[in-house]
Formats: structure tokens, C-alpha cells, sequence
């Protein structure tokens, strides 16, 4: 680093402006004392000044014109590839701006032009005299006016109370009428319908629990569609396919998504609608005693298996499901 050279950038460059400073203080710092000899790469010259590659370039094409710098000696970067070497550049040390009579230094610590305005006097400054002025600060400090204050704050204990009830969309709600309700009718959509439980029971049963709280009251319509259309085994046995227990699913919405995906079963398909309703054992008929398999739901006799990748599936049990106790005995 060269002293010289800086000293010339930060006090006698001449024309410079605020925007060329870091750069030209990054190429000051490996010039030689003359300011010779500097060539940082720009990509060095961007760190030093916390700016774009493009923008340095742009600085050194403007210090090149107004005549600070301009090109050095190129055999000093013969070390490099030469689809590596950097420009080398000289700083134009021999220009000095003219320095004001503002800009030049004191020749002392303190200016000899200011006048000393204290009126504290130093002879005065015996131990009777600071005696004297401590207890007049300690009577200041007990004769305050502040303790004659009054509280002029019109703001009233009842302000919080108000604030609770505008956000609950009451009476004296600080919101206005139609925001009141968007909230109070968004509060009440979080609630699960009474007709969608059964698919939420189905779902817990194969351990698939997610939060509903964000489903909108159009989604709902849509899983009342999906309920019809797919049937709720269906949409149990989509959920456990894409369901990761290792990275599982936290909203319901996404669900909902899955579901769509798919189209509705086949009307031959066992998992089409009005197959289960047809397969599902009348009140006068019984069930086939429960193969007692831990994955096997005794309800629906549905049992759940996992492949090798950890996904699961839900498929009709082979021992105690009705549809396939009537295939093995046809």
C-alpha cells in the first residue's frame, strides 16, 4: 500500500467525484509511491467498493477521461495467463487541486479566532464557592414544579374494551360494518360441516390427521362434490397413497388438491359409489368374522399395507372383506 499515493486520492486529487472515491482509493492502495504500477483485478476493485463489475468499469472509463488515471505499463502483468491479465493503471499524482483557506489546517489545536464566551469565573472557584452552588442544585432538584402537573390524557380505561368488541365485529366496532362481518363470517367458516365428519372419521382411522382451519367455504362445496362423485373409500385410499409419514401432510387443502387430481372410479371399478353402496351388507345380513389382522380396520375391512418406498395403500382385505369372500366362493 502506498501512503503517498492515498494521501493524493483522500486531500489533492483534483475534480474528483464522490462516486470515483472507492475506486480510486482501491487502485491508490497497490500503486507504488509515485501511484504507479496498480493493476487489482475489477473483480477486487467491486469488492473494495461494494459496487457492480459493470459499474467499476464505468468508473474507470470516466476517471480515464477527466485524466486521474490512465494506462500503465503492461509488461508489469506479463506474469499472467493472457486471457488473465488485468489493465494496469497510473494515478496522475502530479495534479493537485488549490487547497482554500477553509481546507487548510490549523496551526494549533484550537483555533486562535474563537473567543472564550464562558462566564464562570476561576478565581471564584473556592470550596466555599462549591458549596454554595451544590445546595442550590439540590434545592432545584426538591422545588420542581413537576409534581404540579395535571393528567390531561382524555383517554379512557373503557378504550380497550372497545377495541375487543370492534375486532369481534359487536356493537362499537372501531371497523367499519362490512369489514365487522367479513370477520365474523371468516371466523365461523373454520368450523367442519356435520355432513363432511364421516370423511374426516375415515381419515383418522388410517392415521391421516390434517387441519382443516384454512378451507373456504367453496372448498367445502368441492369436497361435497369429491364425496359424491368419488365416494369416501375412494378418497381414503387417495390420501394414503400420498401420504408420507416421514413428511406429512399438515392442511387439508392439500388434499383437496390430491383429489382433484384423480378422476371418479369407473362405474365397474370396487371403488366407483354405488358398488360400495350395492357391497355393504344389508341389515339382515352378517359380516364374515374379522381375520384379526392388526392392519385390517374391523369396520370397513379394509386393510392398509406399505410399499417399498414408503407410500401407503388401502385395498379390500383378502380374508374377511365381503366382495372378496363372495369372489372365493364363485
Amino acid at each position: 500500500m502506498s501512503k503517498e499515493a492515498l494521501m493524493w486520492v483522500i486531500e489533492s486529487a483534483p475534480g474528483v467525484s464522490p462516486h470515483w472515491i472507492p475506486v480510486l482509493i482501491g487502485l491508490a492502495r497497490h500503486a507504488d509511491k509515485e501511484g504507479r504500477g496498480a493493476y487489482p483485478s475489477q473483480e477486487l476493485l467491486a469488492e473494495y467498493a461494494r459496487k457492480s463489475d459493470r459499474a467499476v468499469r464505468n468508473d474507470l472509463t470516466a476517471l480515464e477521461k477527466a485524466g486521474l488515471i490512465r494506462a500503465g505499463n503492461p509488461s508489469l502483468v506479463d506474469h499472467f495467463p493472457p486471457d488473465r491479465r488485468p489493465l494496469v493503471w497510473d494515478l496522475a499524482c502530479e495534479k493537485r487541486r488549490e487547497m482554500k483557506a477553509t481546507d487548510r489546517k490549523p496551526t494549533s489545536g484550537r483555533s486562535t479566532g474563537r473567543k472564550h464566551t464562558s462566564s464562570r469565573s476561576t478565581a471564584g472557584n473556592t470550596s466555599e464557592n462549591r458549596r454554595n452552588r451544590r445546595s442550590e442544585r439540590n434545592d432545584r432538584k426538591h422545588t420542581s414544579t413537576r409534581t404540579d402537573r395535571k393528567h390531561t390524557s382524555t383517554r379512557s380505561t373503557e378504550s380497550p374494551q372497545r377495541e375487543t368488541a370492534g375486532q369481534r365485529g359487536t356493537t362499537g366496532s372501531t371497523l367499519p360494518p362490512k369489514l365487522s362481518n367479513y370477520v365474523g363470517t371468516q371466523a365461523g367458516s373454520t368450523r367442519v360441516p356435520d355432513w363432511a365428519k364421516p370423511l374426516i372419521d375415515a381419515l383418522g382411522i388410517k392415521g391421516i390427521a390434517v387441519s382443516w382451519s384454512r378451507t373456504s367455504n367453496l372448498q367445502w362445496v368441492i369436497v361435497q362434490q369429491l364425496m359424491k362423485s368419488h365416494g369416501i373409500p375412494y378418497l381414503v385410499h387417495l390420501a394414503g397413497t400420498r401420504w408420507n409419514p416421514r413428511n406429512p401432510i399438515k392442511f387439508g387443502t392439500l388434499l383437496i388438491d390430491i383429489w382433484r387430481e384423480y378422476d371418479a372410479p369407473p362405474v365397474g371399478s370396487p371403488w366407483h359409489p354405488s358398488r360400495q353402496t350395492q357391497t355393504t351388507p344389508g341389515p339382515g345380513t352378517q359380516k364374515p368374522p374379522h381375520c384379526g389382522h392388526p392392519d385390517c380396520d374391523p369396520a370397513s375391512r379394509l386393510r392398509e399395507t406399505e410399499d417399498d418406498q414408503g407410500l401407503r395403500r388401502v385395498h379390500p382385505c383378502p380374508d374377511c372383506h365381503p366382495n372378496v369372500q363372495k369372489g372365493h366362493a364363485a
